[in-house]
């Protein structure tokens, strides 16, 4: 641990010589980034992030944890009131479904239920693979949506495969939220949207003026392929368009969503406050960033696709 610590922190040195010699290129970046967050993040993810803390602080969602224990708990070994978290997470995108993963979570869950949860519900909206990747990237809503399913099969198999494991008599914790005040629910969801918001924005600040300078380096175009989308999701996606053939094009967004991007994977881990297995969270990405593109080959192969 200390030697991997020590090499983050030599990193750490490099990247700041690297800040320093091209600081115009990544105050533009970082401005860019700013401008990212004032024009779409906040005004969606903020009102997203308040109205996510009331739906689960009023209770409403019991109901359904219902349904998720017939699910949820015997597939991925998670309580079935994270299928709230699931939904809000596919319609919100990955920072909420993490911000609705904290919420539900309890001091009796362990820390690999709760990194389970967060992998289902910490995804790619559909939203913004429809739009931008079907629509704008690749100019077909059919591979759009064929990519959404595709995320979420990759998901959910690495969710079964790394569902946590429980000794022998110990069940998941199946607790109800209980419903608060009216008064403190939206204090309180307020509150900590606002908390949330910034740790997402100062992510995506960081990783867009880190990706500025990447793509300023004379490393080569193929090194850049792999780095801009294993930082940030939106702008590698953003490198990949146009360099390819549709199918190649298709094959590499994939491998891109089943990532989302060290920004987004950031983003949600701080939303999580540190309550989540860090490590067993990337790890199943990964494995999802393997799964989804081999999928898309496969789809256009039998031709599907």
């Amino acid at each position: 641990m200390v030697k991997h610590r020590s090499l983050f922190g030599y990193a750490s040195l490099v990247f700041i010589f690297f800040f320093i010699v091209f600081s115009d290129v990544a105050a533009r970046s970082a401005l860019n980034g700013i401008k990212l967050c004032g024009k779409v993040l906040v005004p969606t993810l903020f009102p997203m992030m308040v109205l996510t803390g009331i739906a689960i602080r009023s209770g409403i969602f019991n109901a359904f944890s219902r349904i998720g224990n017939k699910v949820f708990t015997p597939l991925f070994g998670i309580g079935g009131k994270y299928i709230a978290s699931f939904f809000i997470g596919i319609l919100g995108s990955a920072p909420t479904g993490a911000m609705a993963v904290k919420n539900l979570s309890g001091e009796k869950e362990s820390d690999g239920e709760k990194a389970s949860a967060l992998l289902l519900s910490s995804v790619v909206s559909f939203g913004f693979i429809y739009s931008v990747v079907g629509i704008n990237i690749l100019g077909s809503t059919r591979r759009g949506v064929a990519l959404f399913i595709f995320q979420m099969i990759s998901i959910m198999l690495t969710s079964v495969f790394l569902r946590p494991k429980k000794p022998r008599g110990v069940t998941v914790n199946r607790q109800s939220i209980q419903a608060e005040k009216i008064s403190n629910t939206v204090a309180s969801s307020i509150r900590d949207a606002a908390t949330n918001m910034l740790s997402v924005c100062g992510s995506v600040i960081f990783f867009s003026s880190l990706s500025g300078i990447l793509v300023s380096l004379p490393i080569g175009e193929n090194i850049k392929l792999v780095l801009c989308p294993f930082l940030e999701l939106a702008s590698g996606l953003q490198y990949i368009s146009g360099r390819f053939s549709p199918d190649v094009t298709f094959i590499l967004s994939a491998s891109a969503i089943g990532w989302s991007g060290l920004s987004m994977i950031f983003q949600s881990l701080a939303v999580s406050e540190g309550k989540i297995l860090s490590y067993k969270y990337i790890l199943s990405r990964a494995v999802s960033a393997l799964i989804c593109p081999l999928l898309a080959v496969i789809s256009i192969n039998i031709g599907i696709i």
